[in-house]
């Protein structure tokens, strides 16, 4: 028997994670990869900032700025706690493969099948990160 492989062997696996006091989860296709929270840059030359409020600042990602967006603000106006289990998530936006975005939240701790989210929204990236960046749908 055949194992899956890459993209094929993570459909309908989930991440999860808390923003807001409430849970949510993103397809992990969707996700390019997280990394541990790091200090942000407010600002850095040659990048006009988004204008959202819940923009948090810039990360360094294998040498180029990548916007950050707090997801506690974004859901709930509330910042994200700064706990060993927030992380940043980060997506290719669709329109563009050189363009990321960085996602700040709490308790991205684990995968879980879309079947064991128990409670938890699950969320598509694209409009979330098209409001984020101020794009009209």
């Amino acid at each position: 028997m055949k194992q899956a492989t890459g993209p094929e062997r993570d459909r309908g696996l989930t991440l999860r994670f808390r923003a807001g006091g409430q849970h949510f989860a993103f397809s992990l296709t969707a996700v390019e990869s997280v990394t541990g929270y790091a200090k942000l840059q407010e600002f850095t030359e040659n990048a006009i900032p988004p204008e959202h409020e819940a923009f948090a600042g810039w990360l360094s990602y294998r040498g180029v700025k990548v916007p950050v967006f707090d997801l506690g603000l974004f859901f709930a106006g509330e910042p994200t706690p700064l706990l060993l289990s927030s992380r940043i998530m980060l997506f290719t936006r669709l329109h563009d493969a050189s363009e990321r975005i960085g996602l700040l939240a709490a308790d991205i701790t684990d995968t879980k099948q879309e079947s064991e989210l128990q409670g938890a929204e699950l969320l598509q990236p694209e409009p979330v990160l098209r409001e984020l960046m101020g794009e009209t749908p």
